[in-house]
């Protein structure tokens, strides 16, 4: 009896040991010391963090961490107030344990003012404020904490066309932190700490351009009540849909037209285009008139275009140049509305369709990488358009995932 009770129980066991192996090896846990270049010194309280997540931690009085991830690839970043930033790629084949040394920044904290030899702080801020953080809705509600890190700096510059002399005057603002941003973003319900390297404003008659490149963490805001937590889910909800992260995500996972992405490719090199037309890898050749593919199908294919680069990334080929038209249809606010879904002859789908939604994006590059959790490295890839509106007033993490459709919410879809 005993023995047939043990025969019964060896593939439960079995299964058990594969369930802790597989959580066992999901998990990696990566330790180390953080010094001073200068002198080797250990540092205290320096923040240690994965890029674009919630896991963070601080060094202890020997300048020693312990930060548990989930084996994924991305950034760890290591941040210490008056030393350079320290960012290395982790992935589940990265040392478990790090040696870091980081190296003092030059000190330079006065502000720096170029038109009229007077305090332009306030003006600054004002242009600044929106730009970073988004003029929507959740710009206007978050909240930089210690703005007195802000080192802003004011300009006008001047280019000449050497052809017809005309003169282009762009003003410019940069800016620059010594210490981390601290930002409340009470929609969403995050507290966000942003080591900001590089932010730039660049104005002219023509356009606005705003680049940047920050590195950053979450810790979430506590809920007082099951209302208040209602309302960080929503909202996240609405931070992430029709954002590039959202279409990023869908680009990457083949999913652009059951996320509510209808896309259309311009070309400006005509052999790209026949060649995408041909089915075939495009050539690289002098640029000749901007070419439509398919305007009316509201469809792009990527697949001779878009192919695996790593386990987590794919990368855009040959389309350097090329812009892409984003249509995004919503369902009157409740999430993107399913382009796939099959519904009765004569359905208008252009219901669900705001053209004030619609975005552009421009591959910069002949390779443009694009990640599993809607990240994007550099400047590959430039979007304009609604989709630019959200900020770091609306920044979720990147693990972040929005709650998937019930079966009624689809069964109501369906039947509209």
């Amino acid at each position: 009896m005993l023995r047939e009770i043990l025969n019964h129980m060896k593939p439960l066991t079995l299964l058990l040991c594969i369930c802790m192996a597989t959580g066992l090896f999901a998990q990696k846990t990566i330790s180390g010391v953080v010094s001073s270049g200068s002198d080797h010194r250990p540092l205290y309280r320096a923040s240690v963090y994965i890029d674009g997540s919630s896991k963070s931690t601080y060094t202890d009085a020997n300048g020693k961490f312990s930060l548990q991830t989930t084996g994924e690839s991305g950034q760890l970043i290591v941040s210490h107030i008056g030393y350079l930033l320290y960012k290395t790629d982790i992935s589940s084949h990265s040392p478990a344990t790090l040696n870091v040394v980081l190296t003092e920044k030059a000190t330079s904290l006065s502000e720096v003012t170029v038109q009229g030899g007077k305090s332009r702080r306030k003006e600054n801020m004002k242009i600044f404020l929106p730009a970073f953080l988004g003029d929507d809705n959740f710009g206007r509600k978050a909240r930089i904490l210690n703005e007195e890190v802000l080192r802003l700096t004011h300009r006008y510059d001047t280019l000449v066309n050497p052809q017809n002399k005309t003169r282009t005057i762009t003003e410019v603002l940069t800016v620059q932190t010594n210490s981390p941003l601290e930002v409340e973003l009470p929609l969403t319900g995050y507290h966000l700490f942003l080591d900001l390297s590089f932010w730039e404003y660049r104005k002219n008659f023509m356009s606005i351009d705003v680049n940047s490149q920050a590195y950053y963490r979450f810790a979430p805001i506590v809920a007082k009540n099951a209302g208040q937590q209602k309302k960080f889910e929503r909202f996240r909800k609405e931070a992430y849909y029709n954002s590039a992260k959202h279409f990023c995500r869908s680009l990457y996972r083949n999913q652009l037209r059951s996320n509510g992405f209808a896309v259309n490719l311009y070309l400006r090199d005509s052999a790209k285009a026949n060649a995408f037309v041909a089915g075939r890898a495009a050539l690289t050749v002098p640029e000749t008139d901007t070419v439509f593919h398919d305007p009316n199908a509201n469809r792009f294919d990527f697949e001779n275009f878009f192919i695996p680069y790593s386990y987590d990334e794919k990368v855009i080929y040959h389309l350097k140049g090329g812009m892409m038209k984003i249509k995004y249809y919503d369902h009157w606010g409740d999430g993107p509305f399913n382009l796939e879904q099959k519904r009765k002859p004569g359905f208008d789908a252009e219901k669900y369709h705001n053209s004030n939604d619609d975005s552009y994006m421009i591959c910069l590059s002949d390779t443009c990488i694009v990640r599993s959790n809607g990240t994007t490295p550099g400047r590959q890839l430039m979007f304009l358009g609604k989709i630019t509106r959200k900020r770091f007033g609306a920044l979720l993490p990147d693990d972040y995932e929005p709650p998937v459709a019930t079966s009624a919410d689809l069964e109501k879809q369906k039947d509209e």
